[in-house]
């Protein structure tokens, strides 16, 4: 679905990404905190290494490919909290409020802020590097704008939810939906340049 060709550094990216995916656990929040922390500098240091020896080409399917990847765990985090609301909705018959279910999210998410925040300055630094590198024409820098946009629409999206538990992973899979658009997008334009 969401898939750019990536090339071996990519891979192991991808790898290490996947094991920081954001999670739903209990426990001594202090020392999950640490381990994010340490988790989130050492993707930005990674990641920094890769776009600096990426060719334009390739930063641009790096870029597309991480912003996929996120987004993929946002949706699955989403699909993941909304089944926990509606089990816990149904044992106790108590509903799932909007700020019930923000404050439900907020808290899940907590301990993993620290990967979060980098996941996002990774994007906003290849964001940043294919605008200044200038090897792309306008309408593939516009492209990959447009995904920056629908990604952070799927971030909002899956962590500041504003609506009930019925329309919660609606809302998530809807914003992907675009951003899956926006993704196909620059990859045509990204083929242009092969």
């Amino acid at each position: 679905m969401r898939f750019v060709a990536l090339t071996l550094p990519m891979v192991l990216t991808a790898l290490l990404m996947g094991c920081s995916a954001v999670q739903l656990e209990t426990g001594d929040v202090e020392r999950s905190a640490e381990s994010s922390q340490r988790k989130a500098e050492t993707l930005k240091a990674d990641f920094a290494r890769q776009i600096r020896s990426a060719t334009d080409n390739d930063l641009v399917a790096l870029y597309l490919n991480h912003s996929s990847f996120v987004v993929d765990r946002y949706v699955d985090f989403s699909r993941d909290m909304a089944q926990q609301m509606t089990d816990a909705q149904r044992a106790t018959g108590q509903a799932y409020t909007a700020s019930r279910i923000l404050a439900a999210v907020k808290n899940a998410v907590e301990p993993e802020v620290p990967i979060l925040r980098a996941w996002d300055e990774n994007h906003d630094l290849a964001l940043e590097e294919i605008k200044y590198r200038n090897a792309f024409a306008q309408d593939l820098i516009g492209a990959t704008e447009e995904v920056a946009t629908e990604y952070y629409k799927v971030q909002a999206a899956a962590t500041e939810p504003r609506s009930g538990l019925d329309s919660y992973e609606a809302d998530v899979e809807d914003a992907a939906s675009r951003f899956d658009r926006a993704v196909e997008s620059a990859v045509k334009r990204l083929e242009l340049y092969r």
